[in-house]
């Protein structure tokens, strides 16, 4: 899914079901939720490659991760979202030449990666209390 230049305006309040509710959600943010919702009707094998369908958790996960990035950073461009070949999700956000790439395993593992700048390449084991110091680098 192709969501170039998506900038969401707003935020999504995730303090509590019925706060949430009550707010509508950015378009940008419900396009990539369904998105992911879709990709749970995947089989495995479903690029004829041999790849396995998209793990519960690992979706779980995404979708957590989504609404977390969306309430905290709501003017991000989420450049695209996709499936991996062992289950995993891989969620890309960029900002010019640069990208960073947060990856959702099975596993309960998540990975970020990030390339462009001034800096070399770097990845690592992502951690959600680390996405403020990763989207400054973004920006």
């Amino acid at each position: 899914m192709d969501l170039k230049k998506t900038t969401v305006e707003g935020g999504f309040d995730g303090r509590t079901v019925e706060a949430a509710r009550s707010k509508p959600m950015p378009a940008a943010e419900e396009k990539l939720l369904n998105y992911l919702d879709t990709l749970a009707q995947l089989k495995d094998d479903w690029d004829g490659e041999g790849s396995l369908k998209p793990d519960d958790l690992a979706l779980m996960d995404a979708k957590l991760f989504v609404k977390s990035l969306f309430q905290q950073f709501p003017k991000n461009q989420v450049e695209q979202a996709c499936p991996g070949q062992s289950g995993e999700i891989a969620i890309e956000l960029r900002n010019g030449a640069k990208s960073l790439e947060f990856l959702f395993y099975p596993n309960k593992k998540w990975k970020y990666v990030s390339v462009g700048g001034e800096r070399p390449t770097a990845q690592g084991v992502f951690e959600q209390k680390n996405l403020p110091k990763l989207i400054t680098w973004l920006h």
